[in-house]
């Protein structure tokens, strides 16, 4: 692809390749601002819980989500107010700020950012 867009002229046939530069160059720009603003505010992120226990959070997203086609569930990335940063994959469309509760399936290191990871993720109902 980046042999099409660095020509002066393309072919008839190559115009469908040329055509989504514009979308995929803003998409990858998108992603990169994402992450950046993620390793701010997860910098001194700590791991929340120990494997197997439940906890409870107001989850913020920090990246849009995506949808796993294949398995049929939005992939969730954010943190928790605190700057601790957490992920999981839910089939909810879970809104900006809502308390979850969610099971510790996990934790791992992304970098230098610790993140927890939740499974069996529900949203939390005020009372």
């Amino acid at each position: 692809m980046l042999d099409v867009i660095s020509r002066d002229t393309v072919k008839l046939t190559e115009l469908g390749i040329l055509a989504w530069a514009p979308k995929l160059h803003d998409d990858l720009i998108k992603r990169d601002n994402e992450r950046e603003h993620e390793l701010v505010i997860c910098a001194d992120s700590s791991w929340l819980g120990k494997p197997g226990t439940t906890i409870e959070l107001q989850f913020v997203p920090t990246a849009g989500r995506i949808f796993i086609k294949d398995y049929n569930v939005f992939s969730y990335t954010g943190h928790d107010g605190a700057g601790n940063h957490v992920s999981f994959y839910c089939r909810l469309d879970i809104p900006i700020g809502i308390t979850i509760r969610g099971r510790v399936k996990s934790h791992r290191t992304r970098g230098n950012i610790k993140s927890t990871v939740l499974h069996y993720v529900k949203v939390v109902k005020p009372k």
